[in-house]
């Protein structure tokens, strides 16, 4: 893998420019640390404006390449668990480490939400039914729970929500029982 500041800026590019990860080696942030590090000491022996401003540069695409791969990689583990198709391969080390931590969050988020939406649904008591025997013929119509109800035919006894129910009654369609 060629390292220097043009490399690293087609990498930045390529980043910013398509929605898919680039494929990175495992070490590629090991090899840029040292990369730095070089050019630090460079600078150091023997400064340069030109060296200086190589080596800032160098260091902002850095940052800019970590934090658009950190989107990305956020959006690429909400996805893969959406599609059960897991796969850290093309991440460098550090990015494997946060991929998996991501999709083991985003995992214990959805078991969670899911078991409060469940233990939700089972701590909701039922509403309370009443039987009702059905005066005239009813056609369909939708409750006040945004439900669909009947058709219902004239003498026919069935159990009901209780504000269903007492619509009906109400409407002079249907007898308590």
């Amino acid at each position: 893998m060629e390292i220097g500041y043009d490399a690293l800026r087609k990498v930045l590019l390529q980043e910013r420019h398509y929605a898919t990860l680039a494929s990175l080696e495992e070490a590629f942030f090991d090899q840029y640390a040292g990369f730095v590090k070089a050019q630090e000491a460079r600078l150091k022996d023997s400064f340069s404006l030109e060296g200086a401003r190589e080596f800032e540069n160098t260091v902002k695409a850095i940052d800019s390449l970590k934090e658009t791969r950190m989107q990305k990689i956020l959006f690429k583990a909400l996805r893969d668990l959406q599609n059960n198709s897991v796969n850290s391969e093309g991440l460098a080390r550090e990015e494997k480490e946060l991929y998996r931590t991501l999709v083991k969050i985003l995992m214990d988020y959805s078991r969670g939400a899911r078991l409060t939406v469940v233990e939700a649904q089972e701590a909701r008591p039922e509403p309370p039914t009443v039987a009702v025997r059905i005066l005239n013929d009813v056609k369909e119509f939708i409750g006040a729970d945004a439900l669909q109800y009947g058709p219902f035919s004239a003498g026919q006894t069935i159990q009901l929500k209780k504000d269903v129910a007492m619509f009906l009654v109400r409407k002079k369609a249907a007898a308590q029982v």
